[in-house]
């Protein structure tokens, strides 16, 4: 098992890291070819679980591994526990943060719903779901899941998640990019909680974790003042709730 997550974490971070940085040099001289390595940048985590699972298992073990984790007979609940539990965040530390005095700007469903429709599918296809998904969850939580508590294991895949952003703390025009880095990774530990959560309910199934994925990144982009606007109070509040979330998770009594 720590042989093949290691290999998991080296394939992963490399791909990643030397697509973003490839992709911030020649950013001036050829954008559209950076956008295209910033975005395979983002399928690292999928794309390296793919390749340890067939090294070694064989094509046989590939095609069961992504049978396990694309099973659909798991409940409808799953489904709907995983795009709703964002709101559970993101609604009361908005109005925490109104209450106390902030003020939000409208939420860009109310400018264009078209766009937050196309933004959902968009997010699921080349924002991060489909390309990290089946590595952190179906791939590197399910292996430390045979030895370890979900909990423990999501401990451990929330750090790696987390330090796996690290360079685009350091590209412009990232979403990363001007925020702080400690901060980040303690949201990324917590939010590995919750989705260890969901995935110990999930029988195996990366579905629901993503549609979680997918619900996150787009409520996230529809709450006001959330993203892009530089606001750290109500980040810190967002991310208070999350790690109020996560506690509450971590400390449950849940059986498989």
């Amino acid at each position: 098992m720590q042989h093949s997550l290691v290999r998991f974490i080296l394939v992963t971070f490399s791909w990643s890291w030397g697509c973003w940085l490839l992709a911030a040099l020649i950013r001036s001289q050829s954008p559209i070819t950076a956008g295209v390595l910033s975005t395979l940048g983002g399928f690292g985590p999928s794309l390296a679980a793919a390749l340890v699972v067939a090294l070694d298992g064989g094509v046989q073990a590939l095609r069961i591994w992504l049978k396990t984790c694309l099973k659909r007979d798991i409940g409808v609940h799953a489904f709907a526990w995983a795009f709703l539990l964002p709101l559970c965040v993101l609604i009361p530390a908005a109005l925490v943060y109104v209450m106390t005095g902030g003020r939000l700007p409208p939420s860009p469903i109310a400018i264009n719903a078209w766009l937050a429709g196309a933004n959902l599918f968009l997010i699921f296809l080349l924002g991060g779901p489909l390309g990290e998904e089946l590595g952190w969850r179906g791939y590197a939580w399910k292996l430390l899941r045979e030895k370890h508590t979900w909990q423990r294991s999501s401990l451990v895949v929330g750090l790696v998640w987390g330090l796996w952003h690290l360079p685009l703390f350091y590209i412009a025009d990232t979403l990363q990019h001007g925020l702080a880095l400690l901060p980040f990774i303690a949201s990324a530990v917590a939010l590995s909680v919750v989705f260890g959560w969901l995935s110990e309910r999930s029988h195996g199934s990366v579905l629901p974790a993503l549609v979680l994925h997918t619900a996150t990144n787009w409520w996230a982009w529809l709450v006001p003042g959330l993203l892009g606007g530089g606001n750290h109070r109500q980040l810190l509040l967002t991310l208070g709730m999350l790690t109020l979330m996560a506690l509450a998770m971590f400390c449950s009594k849940q059986q498989r």
